[in-house]
């Protein structure tokens, strides 16, 4: 990969298979979020090509190839933060309910796509979302910062047209891991109803 200019999926995707056997798979627009979240199971991260529009450099509410390449790129090169995408993904392929998928896809937005970490100085942003747009970076700590909690993210709604106005911070990674990554290895169709159904 050269150092100037947007890179090639394809030099990605080779990158990112040496480093965790991810392959990305490039995609024309945004993919249905059964069909991409189930694919990482098997180790594809569906990618879109194109750039933002210029005119709105500090955020995308679509995501573009800033934000597959900087935001989730990086997350996919490491084993641990690739380890939750695959698990994720495992989770979706194994529910069938609509409303378990929309509820990974919920558990999805609010780590993978706009998770924070606890650190002396504040909480730093990890979600693929945040670490793409300049506009985000600036502003997150300005959001409502919860404890993470798979309960609470049930009664929690987002738009993801703007900046969040509530997010969820992990004290750890490894607290990441087992909240999230606990949730993910072991629900299932039933234990998410009674986590809805219990936020009603």
């Amino acid at each position: 990969m050269g150092v100037e200019g947007i890179p090639q999926l394809q030099d990605v995707s080779d990158r990112l298979d040496g480093l965790t056997g991810f392959r990305v798979q490039p995609a024309a627009g945004v993919v249905p979020f059964y069909r991409f979240c189930g694919s990482l199971a098997d180790g594809y991260f569906h990618s879109t090509q194109y750039i933002r529009d210029g005119a709105t450099p500090f955020h995308s509410a679509e995501p573009d190839v800033l934000h597959e390449v900087i935001g989730h790129g990086s997350a996919l090169a490491d084993n641990r933060f690739a380890s939750l995408y695959r698990l994720a993904g495992e989770a979706v392929q194994r529910v069938e309910t609509e409303a378990a998928v929309q509820f990974i896809s919920k558990v999805f937005w609010f780590t993978i796509e706009c998770g924070l970490l606890d650190a002396p100085d504040g909480p730093r942003a990890y979600g693929a979302s945040i670490v793409s747009s300049y506009g985000e970076l600036d502003q997150f700590r300005s959001a409502e910062i919860r404890r993470l909690t798979i309960a609470n993210m049930a009664g929690t709604s987002y738009d993801i047209t703007r900046y969040q106005e509530t997010l969820y911070s992990a004290r750890s990674l490894a607290h990441l891991e087992d909240v999230v990554g606990g949730f993910w290895e072991s629900c299932d169709d039933a234990s998410i109803d009674r986590i809805l159904a219990a936020a009603k």
